[in-house]
């Protein structure tokens, strides 16, 4: 079970999620019936984890390089941050470039 509390917008309903689907319900919704949405013939749920797995192990043999340097995940992450902290103090919030660049 998961709790946010600082949502915005605020949602409250009880999701569970199985290995043949999910269901949401929300006491306070009008709409009270269900609907489907089966996933395509085609669609295999894996494939991106899988190929990220693939990624990591050609990686970690040295086969590739990195498909992100260290300095950009930090600007990644600093950028993220931002964005979070905009959210939680509710006003724009400028993304300081690094005095080094």
């Amino acid at each position: 079970m998961h709790l946010d509390y600082d949502q915005q917008p605020p949602a409250h309903h009880f999701k569970v999620i199985g290995t043949k689907g999910s269901l949401q319900w929300n006491p306070w919704a009008e709409k009270k019936d269900w609907d489907a949405y089966p996933l395509r013939t085609w669609w295999e749920r894996n494939v991106m984890f899988r190929e990220e797995m693939r990624y990591y192990v050609v990686m970690a043999r040295g086969e590739v390089g990195l498909s992100c340097s260290l300095d950009g995940g930090v600007r990644v992450w600093q950028l993220v941050d931002t964005i979070h902290r905009s959210g939680v103090e509710g006003r724009k919030v400028d993304l300081i470039e690094d005095e080094n660049d």
